[in-house]
């Protein structure tokens, strides 16, 4: 699979897949594709359904696989930038709920409890976060301008939830 990134305040996700590869995505989060790919849609077990709501992400996914080479985008309905991040399956994301957009098949969603009651009272995110783990590329939707700090070996920043 390749993809590329298009625009800027209302970014578009454009993957090119080859014949038998799948991409999941969020129900609503396709915007164009060539005519090769066939749609499922899933929602999985009852336990599945029920991680998802409460995380805060659509309990339907949408799978769709090229029958032929071909291109398909997605998007998101608010400015801001879609961020993609290759995992080699030793890493965990965890991230706020809502910023999935789109993922190789190999990415497994979850949920994720904050430990820290504090935390989870007041940083504005609720007790239920969601975590993102596997091998292979997944695309995160974040509302805003992203800015990059590369950190030195040993040093760390707090980032507010929001």
């Amino acid at each position: 699979m390749q993809h590329k990134l298009i625009g800027d305040r209302y970014p578009v996700l454009e993957c090119t897949l080859s014949a038998g590869e799948s991409i999941v995505c969020e129900g609503g989060a396709m915007l164009w594709m060539s005519d090769c790919f066939k749609m499922e849609t899933t929602n999985g077990d009852i336990g599945g359904v029920f991680k998802k709501l409460i995380s805060g992400e659509n309990p339907c996914q949408n799978i769709y696989t090229a029958n032929a080479d071909g291109k398909i985008a997605f998007g998101t309905g608010i400015p801001g930038s879609i961020l993609a991040f290759e995992l080699d399956g030793g890493k965990t994301l965890v991230m706020k709920k809502g910023v999935y957009l789109a993922s190789q098949s190999t990415i497994s969603l979850d949920i994720a409890v904050q430990k820290n009651i504090k935390t989870g009272l007041f940083g504005g995110n609720g007790f239920v976060m969601q975590s993102i783990s596997g091998a292979g590329w997944v695309f995160l939707a974040a509302e805003g301008d992203i800015h990059e700090v590369d950190l030195a070996e040993g040093e760390a920043i707090v980032i507010d939830t929001n």
